[in-house]
């Protein structure tokens, strides 16, 4: 090898050596950093002829796995979804409590029917009437209260609704900005490596709020498309819009015929509703089965035990719970009832409107029911009212000859007469049983959630471990290799100085 060629190659090295401590360096100050991944520097042989001619450098590059990427992002948006789902449920709990609590609503019940048991011991006794008359009124202001608690909770994920959208609409832009960012540095042969974290990162905060798919194109863009293939960046990006509206039990959201809650849609295309597109994993798609599902199903049982409630004391004899006048149809054979009918859709919101019959100013209401109290010189009446509301109105039948009650609906419930909203309370057939399983059913939605969270935590924090070893800095491992570096440095170093001794030596032996 001739003296130009050594120093050639040493040369050459010491270039190398000092662009991979600059990047050793920068991992090392960078390890701390969200979405850095560990660059590396691309490094090939220089041959001429036969012989080698040192080293050259390319581009930095990132160390990651697109597959333990995808992965990541998609138990990203599982947890981000069920997190939200967690926090809302939570508070259901709170609300409803335990059916052994003392401020459920089946404690309420329990007191109510305690109530009319020590009545039938004592009719005449207007401290009992009075204890009805009072539990008949706790029972229904707690059932306006959890009401209007659950339309409070709908309507703030309305509000998270929105945010998400501006969220979504801000990382949708960012995304679209990297990639023309990232196609101008590439087309001039410049490294694009921490722009693609940056851009990574965008990606990985959409995929909390949404379920995504990433394709790469030729020129380093990255395309995203929802799960059902709707595109949302590609040469641009997409944005959503979203009108905020506040929502009553009546709301509904319905793509085709439309309801009366407006749908997302695509900016400049305002009759495309792609709201259909968006559900699924994520944050976003977690709101929208809660406003859309999940609310209008717990206010639909609230509802159906409410109206089976006030139906079932109208049937026997005592029509102690009424609604609204004028605001739901009667039923078909009692025109004049203020009880509505048992019709699916018929009674939404019922829960939030029941009230006690007026007729309970005076007390004896609860003695005579609907007959009223016996005319003077006619025979006396006795408990047999109230031993028909405890038998047949609160019991598991509908009459002395044990004909069932008209069940409880677990179909077709909240106001969308097409979303076909189901319960999974199972078949009962007492108001006290119903209840019992609504309240303990509602709570325990909140821990089958918390459930699911915890497995898919532990799915995402494994995948994150794989990546974080894959493309993540290791301060031990950096520091050795620069150390190596550094001895190599030293290696080329002290080649250039035996060349410079060999030169001066030649050069002595010339003169």
């Amino acid at each position: 090898m001739s003296l130009d060629l050594s120093i050639a190659n040493a040369l050459s090295g010491l270039k190398v050596v000092q662009r991979s401590i600059d990047t050793v360096s920068q991992n090392i100050s960078n390890a701390q950093t969200p979405g850095y991944t560990r660059k590396t520097l691309a490094q090939s042989a220089v041959v001429i002829g036969q012989t080698g001619a040192g080293v050259q450098v390319g581009e930095l590059q990132r160390v990651v796995d697109a597959s333990l990427q995808a992965d990541l992002r998609r138990r990203t948006g599982a947890l981000s979804g069920q997190e939200v789902k967690e926090s809302y449920l939570q508070r259901v709990e709170e609300m409803q409590g335990r059916p052994e609590d003392a401020q459920s609503l089946a404690s309420t019940y329990g007191k109510f029917q305690d109530a009319f048991d020590k009545l039938s011991t004592s009719p005449e006794s207007m401290s009992y009437q009075l204890e009805v008359v009072n539990q008949a009124t706790s029972l229904t202001e707690q059932l306006h209260s959890m009401s209007s608690q659950m339309l409070t909770l709908r309507n703030q994920t309305q509000v998270e609704i929105g945010a998400s959208v501006e969220a979504i609409n801000g990382n949708l832009r960012r995304i679209a900005d990297l990639n023309n960012q990232i196609i101008a540095v590439s087309q001039r042969g410049e490294s694009t490596a921490h722009l693609e974290d940056q851009r990574d990162q965008s990606v990985l905060e959409l995929s909390k709020y949404m379920d995504i798919q990433t394709v790469k194109s030729n020129d380093q863009r990255v395309i995203i498309t929802t799960r059902s293939g709707l595109t949302l960046v590609d040469r641009s990006a997409q944005q959503l819009e979203f009108s905020q509206t506040t929502l009553d039990h009546n709301s509904y959201y319905s793509a085709s015929p439309p309801g009366n809650i407006p749908g997302i849609t695509l900016k400049g295309a305002p009759g495309r509703d792609i709201t259909s597109a968006l559900n699924g994993d994520g944050k976003l798609g977690a709101l929208l089965e809660l406003r859309d599902r999940t609310f209008p199903t717990l206010q639909g049982q609230l509802d159906e035990f409410a109206q089976k409630m006030a139906m079932r004391f109208e049937a026997a004899g005592m029509t102690l719970f009424t609604g609204t006048p004028g605001s739901y149809p009667a039923q078909p054979t009692k025109p004049g009832s203020p009880v509505p009918a048992d019709i699916p859709g018929n009674y939404v919101g019922f829960a939030a409107q029941i009230s006690v019959n007026l007729a309970v100013s005076n007390p004896d209401f609860v003695r005579y029911g609907d007959a009223g109290a016996p005319a003077a010189g006619a025979p006396a009446v006795t408990n047999q009212r109230i031993l028909n509301v405890l038998n047949y109105a609160m019991g598991d039948t509908a009459d002395v000859a044990g004909q069932p009650h008209a069940g409880f609906r677990n179909s077709a419930l909240g106001p969308n007469p097409l979303a076909n909203l189901t319960s999974d309370l199972p078949q009962v057939a007492s108001l006290g049983s119903f209840v019992q399983t609504l309240v303990a059913r509602q709570g325990q939605m909140r821990a089958d959630v918390t459930a699911d969270k915890t497995r898919t935590e532990e799915l995402k924090n494994a995948v994150e471990m794989r990546s974080n070893d894959l493309s993540g800095v290791n301060l031990d491992t950096e520091m050795a290799q620069l150390t190596i570096l550094q001895r190599s440095y030293s290696a080329s170093a002290q080649v250039l100085r035996t060349a410079q001794q060999m030169m001066d030596t030649l050069f002595s032996a010339v003169r």
